[in-house]
């Protein structure tokens, strides 16, 4: 069966949104990221503010500091939508600096009050302490590879599972908690799982249980082939937790002939590496890169191998063959080689010669999938050079000699597509947040029905009713976050939402803002940006009353969305690096008063619904990105100083509305998110590190932070948290430093309820 895959990375942004992330860890300003990317000063705003909302911060800090799960947490260190298989992490993030700058629907503690006081845990007298209990674990949706031994039955890797389905990939459900970068089986009974540090997994019983095989290496594997259920080839290139990276890239191809017992290396070319196979009958293929593209090829079943020079570009991303003449490749270049971009390759005498076969107006390709020699697809993305850029499955019905647009592919918040795979009229999409079959070959595209979730822009409005979403679709919970179920569509992409109960609530997305009055099962556009600022963040306080909040503007309702005023003038600051709003009238902000890279803050809040501000503190750069408000009256703010080293927190507290602070020391800890539901009840989300781990801790007080009492969790996690009042909330993990198989740390999505 001729194969497709592409390996695992977290993307979440588009391709231009990578790039001003990139420039913003390395604190540039809008008017240096502008004149480096060549767009406009607006065009830097809009991308950081998209940023921002669908990573869920709250400022440029941030998102300089924001890292993907783990473990695969150095991909996001290379822009790039589509990836070539031998990219293991750390090899990514050496990379980056050498390659072209280009990219890329799912449904279903420690504190007492003082100046310098060291906090203290000693627990106050009151109510026993609270208890986290996990109400979700389910893979998270990065659909990483995708396999049918026949027309009903297949497999797919999401996230930190493997999901089955018996009707063709209508639906699914998780079999197994394994993972890897690529699968593949021989029959409904065996297959085979690969991935980092040369991991090798193999199942007997259809995916059910999975053992463990040595394959004498710890190179990254990321691609695999079983020919029967007796021999296996896998192939990959890498070491994907190394620190020291060196070129060539250690490479290795191995094959087995009795299931996994004993697999042998085969000897590859010196200065190359390999990152895919694919097999028609006894012919064979070993894409790989060396100074150029080449090509390993067999004639006899694998026993002998020939290296083809094939002159394809040197940076080869996957490959398909549909027989032993017809094949098919996407490649694209190192940053050396200027003018070079990322096409489509095809070949009709079995890969000795190449000719360009690359869509007109189209850039940044997925795999390919071909049925036969003739009929194909591929996903690629507008060339534009000013995007949103549309995405579209495209067809060739002549080899790829031409292509014809079909259906578009949904691109919003983290949705990348990185797998294709064709079986008889079916065509599967597989990426980031995307799960689609075609039933049509590529006409029409629907999601299909599988467990994985993420929840992003986390919003509950009581101990039972919450809401999430996942790319265009609201989900809602009814029972505390134990179950979720499609409510409706969103407006757009990367919707940032905001409910005041369970059936009022407000959108915003891509500078506009809609209303729903039935719980997200339709909704109305009320409100139309302005400014090319993108969509902003919501804070609603009541169904008449919230905020939407951009990186240099705030507005304010007090009609419930039909009109809005703006209420942050210019000469508070440059922008709006953190807020909270705590009534109709009251709100907190965190400004920076310059463009500078290192600007310092201050810190703001109003009593009157914007229409005046007052200075509540001077704040050094980055301080205040962590901050919480109980009134006008009372409020917290963390700071972090790194000089001299470690790094150690602070927790400064007013009672007067800012006119006096206390400090209290709260050592060397990370603040992940801070939350108060009074001037009494609050919770920090922290981690502590001893490099290589760390370990993530939340605490409580129930004395406005005078003390702290540790809440008991199950694994090392930290992330945000969300509370509907002082006895009831939920914590949404991340995963921690190099902490590894643990349950929920690596491509799982959990939900802690806290109460």
């Amino acid at each position: 069966m001729a194969k497709r895959g592409r390996p695992p990375h977290p993307d979440v942004l588009t391709p231009r949104e990578w790039e001003v992330l990139a420039c913003i860890r390395e604190r540039l300003s809008n008017e240096e990221i502008a004149q480096r990317l060549d767009i406009s000063v607006d065009g830097v705003k809009y991308h950081v503010t998209e940023i921002l909302g669908k990573l869920g911060l709250e400022n440029r800090h941030d998102a300089a500091r924001w890292q993907p799960e783990e473990p695969r947490r150095a991909w996001a260190a290379l822009p790039l939508l589509f990836r070539p298989r031998w990219l293991s992490p750390a090899i990514a993030g050496t990379l980056a600096v050498a390659v072209a700058a280009g990219i890329g629907l799912l449904v279903w503690a420690l504190v007492a009050v003082g100046s310098g006081e060291r906090a203290s845990t000693n627990a106050p007298s009151g109510p026993p302490a609270t208890r986290a209990e996990l109400v979700l674990d389910r893979p998270s949706p990065q659909f990483y590879d995708i396999d049918f031994a026949s027309d009903d039955e297949g497999w797919m890797l999401a996230g930190g599972g493997l999901l089955h389905s018996t009707d063709g990939g209508d639906s699914w459900s998780e079999i197994a908690r394994v993972s890897g970068a690529a699968i593949d089986f021989a029959d409904n009974e065996h297959g085979w799982i690969v991935g980092s540090d040369g991991m090798i997994l193999a199942t007997a019983d259809g995916g059910k249980t999975w053992s463990s095989q040595a394959s004498g290496t710890e190179v990254h594997l990321s691609d695999v082939f079983a020919v029967s259920e007796r021999e296996v080839w896998a192939v990959g290139s890498g070491q994907g937790h190394s620190d020291n990276i060196a070129f060539p890239l250690p490479t290795v191809l191995l094959h087995t002939t009795d299931g996994g017992t004993i697999w042998t290396s085969i000897p590859t070319p010196a200065g190359a590496w390999f990152s895919e196979l694919t097999f028609a009958g006894d012919q064979g293929w070993v894409l790989g890169s060396s100074t150029d593209g080449l090509l390993l090829h067999t004639t006899d079943g694998g026993r002998t191998w020939a290296a083809i020079e094939a002159g394809l570009p040197d940076l080869p991303e996957s490959m398909t063959f549909a027989d032993s003449e017809h094949g098919w490749v996407v490649a694209s270049c190192l940053s050396s080689k200027t003018g070079c971009t990322t096409s489509v390759y095809r070949t009709e005498d079995g890969g000795q010669t190449w000719l360009d076969s690359t869509p007109d107006g189209y850039r940044w390709y997925s795999t390919l999938a071909f049925r036969d020699a003739r009929m194909g697809w591929v996903v690629a993305t507008e060339d534009k050079d000013e995007c949103p850029c549309g995405t579209f499955v495209l067809e060739t019905a002549d080899g790829g000699k031409t292509w014809e647009r079909r259906a578009e592919v949904p691109t919003g918040a983290n949705q990348f597509t990185w797998s294709l795979q064709a079986r008889g009229d079916r065509l599967y999409v597989l990426g980031s947040q995307l799960a689609l079959v075609s039933k049509d070959s590529g006409r029409s595209l629907e999601a299909m029905r599988q467990p994985a979730v993420s929840l992003g822009n986390l919003d509950f409005v009581d101990a039972s009713v919450g809401f999430t979403v996942i790319g265009q679709t609201l989900l809602r919970s009814n029972d505390g976050g134990l179950s979720w179920q499609s409510v409706g569509t969103l407006p757009g992409y990367a919707a940032n939402i905001d409910f005041v109960d369970a059936d009022f609530g407000f959108a915003s997305v891509s500078g506009k803002v809609s209303k729903t009055t039935d719980g997200g099962r339709t909704w109305e556009a009320i409100f139309d940006g302005e400014s090319p600022l993108g969509g902003g963040r919501l804070y609603i306080v009541d169904r008449r009353h919230g905020w939407l909040i951009r990186e240099e503007a705030a507005f304010v309702t007090e009609d419930g969305g039909a009109s809005w005023r703006d209420a942050f003038p210019e000469q508070l600051g440059r922008q709006i690096a953190a807020f909270r709003a705590v009534d109709s009238q009251t709100a907190w902000a965190v400004v920076e008063l310059t463009d500078s890279n290192f600007s310092p803050r201050r810190l703001i809040r109003t009593t009157n619904g914007g229409r005046a501000w007052q200075t509540a503190k001077e704040l050094e750069p980055y301080d205040g990105s962590s901050f919480d408000a109980a009134n006008s009256d009372v409020a917290w703010l963390v700071s972090e100083a790194c000089t001299p080293s470690p790094c150690r927190a602070a927790l400064s507290r007013t009672t007067d509305g800012g006119r006096s602070w206390s400090e209290t020391d709260l050592g060397p800890a990370g603040i992940q998110d801070i939350e108060f539901t009074d001037d009494l009840h609050g919770w920090i989300s922290h981690t502590r590190c001893s490099p290589p781990s760390c370990i993530g801790e939340l605490l409580r007080t129930m004395d406005g932070g005078l003390t702290w009492i540790p809440v008991p969790l199950t694994g090392p996690h930290w992330g945000d948290v969300i509370f509907v009042d002082a006895a009831t909330g939920w914590l949404q993990p991340q995963s921690v430093g190099q902490v590894r198989n643990e349950p929920g740390v690596n491509g799982r999505t959990l939900l802690y309820r806290i109460r």
